[in-house]
């Protein structure tokens, strides 16, 4: 017997009876990674100043299966208690107002919930729901979608402390009463009644810091 072949084939017998495999007990197994919700607040640093329509159209598709329609979305200036609108105009058209000066006293969470709020609305008046406004049919996406996110959609928002900061033109009675009262416009408190009562004229007691008379004063 040839020596050299059996000491050969010895060796890729042992070989293939001992196959050799890398130790992976130490590696961790790969995680996917996490997906951020909506109202997450890494996004507050992320994406502070969000572009709505984009938003839009995330939501759309994340939360109803991308069948609502496009629409007239636009930030508006306009001061009130509420903080968002939809309607529907009488050609058909969907509007979409989000009031900037509010909701920019509130963190971005907050424009993401008022978005869904006023997108439930787009969608109950696109599939001709009966409940409109904070009906069932309201109540039930705002549920599905606040339990899917950790967001906090609510029927009736209550930011009056925020409206209360927009009330920046203060006017106080120069008679007995001394009453003062702040506007969000720049505009005197009616007087007739409370002269009547008081005998007093509301006098301009204090400007907003970018009004254009404390520029005036400054320059």
């Amino acid at each position: 017997m040839d020596l050299s072949t059996f000491n050969t084939k010895n060796l890729i017998t042992k070989v293939r009876a001992k196959p050799r495999y890398r130790n992976h007990s130490n590696r961790k197994p790969y995680q996917k990674p996490k997906e951020l919700s909506v109202v997450d607040p890494q996004w507050e640093v992320l994406d502070p100043k969000p572009d709505i329509h984009a938003l839009y159209k995330e939501f759309n598709v994340k939360f109803f299966k991308g069948k609502l329609p496009e629409v007239d979305l636009k930030w508006s200036n306009r001061v009130t208690k509420g903080s968002g609108i939809t309607k529907r105009t009488t050609t058909g058209k969907y509007i979409v107002r989000l009031y900037k000066p509010l909701l920019d006293l509130r963190p971005r969470s907050t424009t993401v919930e008022i978005l869904l709020h006023e997108m439930i609305h787009v969608y109950q008046l696109t599939n001709g729901r009966k409940d409109w406004e904070h009906g069932p049919t309201f109540h039930y996406h705002k549920r599905r979608i606040n339990k899917l996110t950790g967001a906090n959609i609510t029927a009736y928002p209550d930011y009056e402390e925020e409206y209360d900061l927009l009330k920046r033109h203060w006017w106080q009675c120069n008679g007995p009463c001394g009453e003062i009262e702040r506007r969000i416009m720049n505009r005197p408190p009616s007087t007739k009644a409370h002269k009547r009562k008081c005998g007093g004229k509301f006098i301009k007691i204090s400007d907003p810091e970018d009004s254009p008379s404390k520029k005036r004063r400054k320059v």
